[in-house]
């Protein structure tokens, strides 16, 4: 029987980083670093939380038509902003809404201070506890993939589908109903993305214990109107084993996942598929030559960051803590690629934090501390220090967004500058007309 994750800090993970990574550029960071004793944001208060009766609801049908679909928010209504995924200095994308209430999918043309909600007509379900929350993936203005958890068995049994949109969220539209069939009614997206307009995946969580998080995928290559469930989380397959960190694919055959076994595990792996997720192989990476105890005890390693530009090249990130008694402090940390598929690789030391990449280009480490490299991580410049943990995301050098946390409090952050100065946005939903 697969049971419910206890062990893990799951709750903070899937609303910072987990629930968005779809591929794109820069990767939400796992929680890495210990927790912060500053402020979060001392140059400005934190935005106050809202409650607000919802409006009506959007024209298009749920997939489920028994249930109404989800309403959409009032106008100049403050929201909350947990995931961000901009295109533009002025145009993106988020999931969020106001503070207790379930996701929202939201959109911005103005740089993140005003948001249309472009939820689709999931159909909404009255949960005994918690709110649902919403993966997404996104390709552009227009292209967007949204699908729902579904975590409540007393809520009742109803379709989950992969919504997809082509017009920037005016119209939805459902794929086909994911095959539950002889899986835990914990159903939890974690990663969802897509290669291109065609090609995409979703890795569901389905519970955890004994140091295992249980895994499905699907994939699509029809543009998400159907998924093929290629993987179930029995068997003996490796990837089953241990925290899920991160996961790209090149193409509808070819794709690394990256684990972080927080410990448990001596070492630090990528999992390779060659078949469209249906089988994996686990590469160990190798320590560096002059750090030859690197990726062992007393350090905790795990991989991160995956980046696949192409079957063969690619890179990922691996960083360790070290566990001292009553202490965990940041430990190696480096930037591993290859050129030949994952036969053989060469690392680089890199700062402590996830990678971001620009065009293809490694560019960022994320973490208490951002730094930037212009020679694809020969060297690295220090950018800012800051004293919370964040959810970033640039579209070029000068433009970025995040989403701030310390402890349970959020903020919504912004930079023109490079990251070397940020101000707080207060979101609202854009008024009406």
């Amino acid at each position: 029987m697969l049971r419910r994750l206890t062990g893990f800090v799951l709750g903070s993970l899937l609303l910072v980083g987990c629930a968005l990574w779809d591929g794109n550029r820069v990767p939400a960071p796992s929680s890495v670093t210990p927790a912060p004793t500053a402020p979060l944001y001392p140059e400005a208060s934190m935005p106050a939380s809202a409650t607000s009766e919802q409006a009506t609801a959007p024209a298009a049908q749920p997939a489920d038509p028994s249930r109404p679909g989800m309403p959409h928010l009032d106008s100049n209504q403050p929201v909350e902003i947990r995931v961000i995924d901009m295109q533009s200095p002025t145009a993106g994308w988020a999931i969020g809404g106001p503070m207790g209430a379930d996701d929202h999918v939201l959109s911005t043309t103005d740089g993140g201070a005003r948001w249309s909600d472009v939820t689709p007509p999931e159909a909404s379900v009255a949960m005994p506890y918690g709110t649902r929350r919403a993966t997404g993936a996104f390709l552009g203005t227009d292209r967007a993939w949204v699908v729902y958890d579904h975590v409540h068995p007393e809520a009742g049994v109803f379709p989950v589908v992969v919504w997809r949109t082509e017009d920037g969220g005016r119209t939805w539209m459902p794929g086909k109903a994911l095959d539950l069939d002889g899986l835990e009614p914990d159903f939890i997206p974690r990663l969802l993305g897509f290669v291109d307009e065609s090609t995409g995946w979703l890795l569901v969580e389905l519970g955890a214990g004994m140091s295992h998080e249980y895994v499905a995928l699907y994939l699509s290559e029809d543009g998400g109107t159907t998924w093929e469930r290629v993987l179930d989380p029995y068997g003996d397959s490796p990837i089953q084993v241990c925290w899920k960190t991160g996961l790209n694919f090149a193409d509808a055959q070819t794709g690394w996942l990256t684990r972080d076994c927080r410990g448990v595990v001596d070492g630090a792996f990528v999992d390779i598929t060659r078949d469209g997720g249906r089988t994996w192989t686990s590469v160990e990476l190798l320590p560096p030559a002059d750090q030859p105890q690197a990726l062992t005890y007393p350090n905790a390693c795990g991989t991160h960051s995956p980046r696949l530009l192409s079957p063969a090249v690619g890179w990922v990130g691996v960083s360790c803590e070290v566990y001292e008694p009553g202490d965990v402090e940041p430990g190696p940390s480096q930037v591993y690629r290859t050129e030949d598929g994952g036969v053989s690789w060469t690392a680089l030391e890199a700062p402590y934090g996830e990678l971001g990449h620009l065009e293809d280009r490694l560019t960022w480490t994320f973490g208490r501390q951002i730094h930037v490299t212009l020679d694809e991580g020969k060297t690295w410049s220090l950018i800012k220090a800051v004293s919370w943990d964040g959810a970033f995301d640039f579209v070029d050098l000068e433009h970025g967004w995040a989403v701030a946390r310390d402890g349970e409090r959020i903020a919504f952050v912004q930079t023109s500058d490079g990251g070397k100065t940020w101000k707080l946005l207060e979101p609202k939903t854009a008024p009406e007309g």
